[in-house]
């Protein structure tokens, strides 16, 4: 009988640290300002899940960052207490990446601005933008980048997987036409990465080494002219354009 009420004791005793961690950690994401989702969220179910739901997921909350900061700040919440951080741009991972079970989805998509730069033929673009925004936005000025044809997908997955498209013959892949990356790590910091600074990173970042590092939050993008016709291959048809 007495191991018994130990055994009871113990798990009373757990239970009451798990909760308090829990509101610990709750309290924490709650003061970055990202707006948040739970299970008890009547939106949970989409929340948890994103676009492409190829596996059930069961995250133990989902935070909207809408900026660098926020990226941070949810970042250091969920490694002090022992929570792993998820990147997700899009949704769109066919394995079910962007959310995984007992984890802190942070969700980027709100970070979509774009600035592009027409004398140096570059952007610079929240990695949370989606394609379709990026492609129409280019094409405002005559700009096209190398993607993939689905418009609903986040441009920070679409890097992340080498991104390839229409154009990748001709202009390569999106992957190949980063010039630079920001960086959040797993500790919170923020690095810039290019050629000239924190170069292996962005070496591995631009698919030359295997895992996850952080959560990419922004990328510099060398753009190119829009061109005056495209031919579809597999199809019988050549569009020109005005």
């Amino acid at each position: 009988m007495e191991y018994f009420f130990l055994i009871v004791l113990v798990s009373a005793i757990r239970n009451a640290n798990s909760l308090e961690g829990e509101e610990d950690f709750r309290s924490c994401l709650f003061k970055t300002g990202a707006d948040l989702s739970y299970p008890s969220n009547r939106t949970w179910w989409y929340d948890s899940q994103g676009s492409s739901v190829p596996v059930l997921r069961n995250p133990l909350a989902v935070a909207f960052a809408s900026s660098t900061l926020q990226v941070q700040q949810l970042v250091k919440c969920a490694v002090n207490n022992d929570v792993k951080p998820v990147p997700r741009s899009g949704g769109h991972s066919a394995e079910g990446f962007s959310s995984l079970d007992g984890t802190l989805v942070v969700d980027i998509s709100r970070i979509n601005w774009i600035e592009i730069d027409a004398k140096s033929s570059t952007a610079h673009v929240g990695a949370g933008i989606r394609l379709g925004k990026l492609i129409y936005e280019l094409g405002e000025h005559k700009f096209v980048f190398p993607v993939g044809i689905d418009v609903t997908v986040g441009l920070g997955g679409h890097l992340a997987v080498g991104g390839i498209g229409v154009l990748s013959r001709s202009m390569g892949l999106s992957i190949d036409n980063v010039l630079q990356f920001e960086f959040v790590d797993w500790q919170g910091h923020v690095l810039i990465a290019n050629s000239q600074n924190y170069s292996d990173l962005f070496w591995a970042l631009k698919g030359g080494g295997g895992g996850s590092y952080g959560i990419v939050t922004a990328a510099k993008l060398a753009l190119h002219p829009n061109p005056n016709s495209t031919t579809e291959i597999g199809r019988a048809s050549c569009r020109e354009r005005v």
